[in-house]
């Protein structure tokens, strides 16, 4: 892990990017998208793009405070960072019909 991670980690940075994430997967669950929707939405509701704005300021923050404290990063390893944040995300919210099924083998809705 590399020194910018753990100032992530050990500063619960990332919480703020994780609940906005999760609450817009939650609401392409409620409207009953797929992971296919995604690359093409079917429309935006205005609370969507709202979440998608405060998502991108708390990245934004984030690499601001990198900076501040002098962390040398690649923008390609933040995205990186995120994309794994959010792949972990993605597998608590599956999408209709999408690659990701949840792991609770208990609930025959998500089998």
């Amino acid at each position: 892990m590399k020194a910018w991670e753990k100032f992530i980690e050990k500063n619960e940075l990332g919480i703020g990017p994780a609940k906005s994430y999760t609450k817009l997967r939650k609401l392409f669950q409620k409207y009953d998208w797929s992971e296919n929707d995604l690359t093409k939405p079917p429309f935006y509701s205005g609370e969507m793009m709202s979440l998608r704005d405060e998502l991108t300021k708390e990245i934004m923050e984030i690499e601001r405070s990198l900076v501040t404290y002098g962390f040398e990063y690649e923008d390609e390893e933040l995205s990186n960072y995120f994309r794994n944040l959010f792949g972990k995300i993605d597998q608590l919210t599956p999408l209709k019909n999408g690659n990701n099924k949840r792991r609770n083998q208990g609930n025959k809705d998500f089998e």
